[in-house]
């Protein structure tokens, strides 16, 4: 059994999905030894995930948490459970998954990005409101912590995703603050000039509406 996965771990990191998921399938139901059925139950998630088999990957990804909900995978599989719940449309479950990350993360760079994946859920659920504010909320209090390359790089994800959302539910004021926040924080960012566009056009709109 170990041999097999090895090899589906392999086949994981090559993106060969389909070999994958036959490696780590002669694992899962052969053996109950922890440290190789984890692996195999995550790496099954995984492979189908990407395979956009969503329910088989819930159904890995559920079965490995129910066995050993303190796993050391536990929010990798969080994150790919939330994934594959969205990709199913079953937002309450996709939350569920990102409130358990909620529960217990710590590190910045994970909490960081379950507000990032939560904000999408509430786009995708159409509260348009609630996903604005988890953006601009990342947006505000992450940009005041930025310790890694990683947390810079969640902070511009989530300006950049609040730029488009307030673009789209016209409110200049939010779009105009947002670009201001990034071209502050992202002088040389690659989508300064995108930024600047839409900030002068969000900025003749503020005044337009003042006047």
């Amino acid at each position: 059994m170990d041999e097999f996965a090895r090899v589906g771990q392999a086949m994981l990191d090559q993106k060969q999905w389909k070999e994958a998921v036959a490696a780590f399938g002669r694992v899962v139901g052969q053996t109950e030894e922890r440290a190789l059925l984890e692996r195999a139950l995550y790496g099954t998630g995984a492979a189908k995930y990407e395979l956009a088999d969503h329910a088989g990957a819930v159904a890995a990804l559920d079965e490995l948490m129910v066995k050993w909900p303190n796993s050391a995978l536990f929010y990798k599989a969080k994150f790919m459970l939330a994934r594959a719940n969205m990709a199913l449309n079953d937002l309450a479950a996709a939350k569920t998954a990102l409130n358990d990350v909620f529960k217990f993360a710590r590190e910045p760079e994970v909490v960081n990005d379950a507000k990032l994946l939560y904000g999408q859920i509430l786009r995708q659920q159409g509260d348009l409101t609630g996903a604005l504010g988890a953006f601009k909320g990342l947006e505000f209090f992450g940009s005041q912590a930025m310790q890694s390359e990683r947390e810079r790089q969640q902070v511009a994800e989530a300006i950049l995703a609040a730029i488009d959302l307030a673009t789209e539910m016209d409110r200049p004021a939010d779009v105009l603050e947002s670009c201001d926040m990034y071209l502050k924080l992202y002088p040389t960012g690659p989508q300064v000039g995108e930024v600047r566009q839409k900030r002068t056009a969000a900025s003749f709109k503020v005044n337009a509406d003042a006047a």
